[in-house]
């Protein structure tokens, strides 16, 4: 069996924090949709614009589901939200910024 090559893969860094406080409060569900989210946001911004349904899709689960995970998510400070428009008015998927966990006492 040939051992893991990090030059040949693709990797997500995630902050110790979550898993240490996933055992407090943040379910499986939750742990799988920020892991999503950090695979998709942009390196430098720490942000990026999904909807709950392509979260959905990509990681086999309900709407309403990914959509409890982003609300906690949220509600306990891993993630921020900020809706937006389109010119016509119409909504756009989501803007998801990852905030800063690893200073959290």
């Amino acid at each position: 069996m040939e051992k893991l090559d990090f030059s040949k893969n693709r990797f997500i860094r995630l902050p110790i924090e979550v898993f240490t406080k996933f055992n407090k409060g943040l379910n499986s569900t939750d742990l799988v949709v920020y892991t999503f989210i950090a695979s998709k946001v942009n390196n430098t911004s720490m942000d990026c614009t999904l909807s709950a349904n392509y979260i959905s899709a990509s990681i086999g689960v309900s709407k309403r589901t990914v959509s409890r995970s982003l609300i906690k998510l949220e509600e306990e400070n891993y993630i921020k939200h900020t809706k937006q428009f389109r010119e016509d008015g119409g909504r756009k998927a989501n803007l998801y910024t990852l905030l800063n966990i690893g200073n959290e006492k």
